[in-house]
């Protein structure tokens, strides 16, 4: 691990000016203006990002120059490394799975890892080259294109879980529109680089959000305004973050209420995707139906916030239960 990443989030409601709103400006809620920082309140990440820059970058000249089954071979030594001395995620690994009343012997844990290190070898294969490794049965795509054409922008919400980034980065392939991707500042330098070079002649905008990033709440707002798409996590609460307590896996859990205050704000929908790795080189693409809080008065939004997050965790555990070793939420997050 190459040290800790820690983020707080501050509370605000601000009123800003944001060009193609109708009545020309708009009240941002509170607990949804990100502000990154070295300070650690409430839940701290585990890890700043899996691997260090020269272990990615030799993973990105494997992928690139021989193949994505030799990067996989390397992988079998890469996991069990993880697996004998990466302490802190091993516990959080045996945590989830205690929890989901799964086995936690060396060998699942091992295998965890490794099912976590081919979605990024996967992810990065798709995005730095131009073969076509990789087949994908799709579920309820054409959903995600009719609520583009009703011009307010999709919100994307994906998980901690499976490929979202690959899911995110086929759709931009297929629909007609910008797919904006909000990750955390917490990749590599290797990592961003390639990232940033890959997207640059695609319809893909990563907007990283680091420190002094108030103004990203707004960005988002204008992108949907242009009719966009904006993806998002749905998992992950940093700290005093605006949350909302569901059942998630027998326990009560956070989830983040930010998307949902997102597409009340907005007026756009939150149609949830996943896509989860079902073969060697296969994967399984799924949307499910949106959440419109656009026409929801203040008044009966929070119930309405509630009750959609509550309604996510639930489709995100039938997925985990299915699929437990694509859970890669590699943080304390059972609070």
């Amino acid at each position: 691990m190459n040290g800790r990443f820690t983020a707080t989030v501050k509370y605000a409601v601000r009123k800003y000016i944001v060009p193609g709103i109708a009545d020309k400006s708009i009240i941002v809620d509170r607990g949804f203006i990100f502000t990154m920082s070295g300070k650690a309140t409430g839940t701290e990440w585990v890890e700043k990002a899996k691997g260090n820059s020269a272990g990615t970058r030799f993973f990105i000249w494997i992928i690139s120059k021989i193949g994505i089954l030799p990067a996989y071979f390397v992988l079998l030594f890469a996991a069990a490394q993880y697996t004998l001395f990466d302490k802190k995620t091993r516990r959080v690994l045996k945590e989830f799975r205690r929890r989901s009343k799964l086995p936690c012997s060396v060998i699942h844990i091992y295998r965890h890892f490794y099912n976590f290190g081919m979605c990024l070898i996967d992810r990065y294969a798709f995005l730095l080259t131009q073969k076509q490794f990789f087949r994908f049965t799709t579920h309820n795509e054409d959903l995600i294109e009719r609520e583009l054409h009703a011009g307010k922008g999709v919100i994307l919400l994906g998980a901690h879980f499976g490929n979202w980034e690959l899911a995110g980065n086929l759709l931009q392939g297929r629909l007609n529109a910008k797919v904006n991707f909000l990750m955390y500042d917490a990749e590599s330098r290797a990592v961003k680089d390639a990232i940033t070079k890959a997207t640059a002649n695609r319809q893909v905008k990563i907007i990283f959000v680091g420190k002094d990033s108030t103004g990203t709440s707004i960005e988002l707002i204008n992108a949907l305004h242009r009719g966009e798409i904006v993806c998002l996590h749905g998992d992950r609460v940093l700290g005093e973050q605006r949350s909302v307590k569901v059942q998630f896996m027998g326990h009560d859990v956070s989830f983040p209420a930010g998307p949902f205050i997102l597409a009340a704000v907005s007026g756009a929908p939150v149609v949830p995707i996943f896509a989860v790795k079902t073969g060697l080189l296969t994967y399984a693409f799924s949307a499910h139906a949106p959440v419109r809080l656009g026409n929801i008065s203040r008044q009966e939004r929070q119930g309405f916030i509630d009750s959609s997050v509550s309604a996510y965790a639930r489709q995100l555990e039938t997925l985990v239960k299915k699929y437990p070793l694509q859970w890669f939420n590699y943080y304390h997050f059972w609070g």
